[in-house]
């Protein structure tokens, strides 16, 4: 939470007080991301204690965008105003 309200004060105020702009933020979201999904995808059982071999291996996995043909169809309902995937 804290990335996106440093990215939006310097997006409004186009003024920042360190030298890292917002693809440098958004950036950091992204591995937040993808720290979450590799979590979900151990086991409670899982040492969090592991080579960086495999560490390296799960982020590989979880940043790969899948095929066209396996990504989940997004539908727009106008009427409700949301996203249904």
């Amino acid at each position: 939470m804290i990335k996106g309200q440093r990215i939006r004060t310097i997006q409004q105020t186009d003024e920042q007080k360190i030298e890292d702009g917002v693809d440098v933020e958004l950036i950091g979201i992204i591995n937040y991301a993808l720290i979450a999904l590799i979590q979900l995808a151990l086991s409670d059982q899982s040492s969090l204690d592991m080579p960086y071999e495999d560490v390296a291996s799960l982020y590989t996995e979880q940043s790969v965008l899948p095929k066209p043909s396996k990504m989940p169809k997004i539908v727009i309902m106008e009427k409700h105003g949301g996203i249904c995937v």
